[in-house]
């Protein structure tokens, strides 16, 4: 009940949506609360995050959630994948939002979601960090916002009590919607980019599902089981190495 509460608190401290000098306050106000926590809030209906476990808070949209294998969610999204690679040392958790985006000024930002301080008090000690397909539209995408607010995102993250290791996954391509041109020339490498100014490894998936519509679901934006499996891997191969 106690951490209920706390969660309660800090959900509704952020509901309205602020402008983007009042995050600092913000997340004094959030450490604020979230020291003397046991980061045992139930995570993803009703995982418990463990204490001798390695926590993997994998952060993002749609193609995080596993919004293309819906119906099979726990066993073909890359995190689920991602946890029968890692085994029984690892909880990796799916803080995936459907339709988020990662700049604060966007339509729906990842920052004002229930997932987003879900995973700040899950005790993450890696960080997954794959945003951005919905910031690509063109009359939404500004490379300044996306980039002052990703750099602030991974500084928020590295200053938790975990001190996890932060990751970026750069999106995969996308044919429909979302504008693959914009992703591949600006997106990509501003990731690359923000990741050699904060340095973290910057986990490139990208290339893999480059003109690979094989790996996509009819709508073209969101990786198959295959494309999932083929995501887990890499990100697999980075975090273990």
């Amino acid at each position: 009940m106690e951490n209920a509460a706390r969660k309660s608190t800090l959900i509704k401290m952020t509901r309205a949506k602020k402008p983007v000098f009042y995050r600092e306050i913000l997340f004094i106000c959030f450490l604020s609360v979230l020291v003397g926590t046991a980061f045992s809030l139930p995570q993803n209906g009703g995982i418990q995050a463990q204490d001798e476990k390695m926590i993997v808070a994998c952060v993002g949209d749609s193609i995080t959630y596993g919004y293309g294998v819906r119906h099979n969610l726990n066993l073909d999204s890359y995190p689920s994948i991602l946890q029968r690679k890692l085994g029984d040392n690892y909880q990796v958790l799916n803080f995936g939002v459907s339709n988020s985006a990662l700049t604060y000024a966007s339509y729906n930002p990842y920052w004002e979601t229930d997932s987003y301080y879900e995973s700040m008090v899950s005790n993450p000690k890696i960080v997954l960090i794959m945003l951005g397909t919905n910031d690509t539209w063109h009359y939404r995408f500004s490379a300044d916002l996306f980039e002052g607010d990703l750099m602030y995102m991974i500084s928020l993250y590295q200053s938790l009590p975990s001190q996890p290791t932060v990751y970026l996954l750069t999106p995969p391509d996308a044919f429909s919607i979302a504008d693959g041109e914009v992703i591949e020339n600006e997106l990509v490498p501003l990731i690359h980019k923000i990741g050699e100014q904060a340095g973290v490894e910057v986990i490139d998936i990208f290339p893999l599902t480059k003109d690979q519509k094989k790996y996509y679901i009819s709508d073209a934006i969101h990786p198959n089981a295959f494309g999932n499996y083929l995501i887990s891997k890499l990100v697999f191969k980075a975090i273990t190495n």
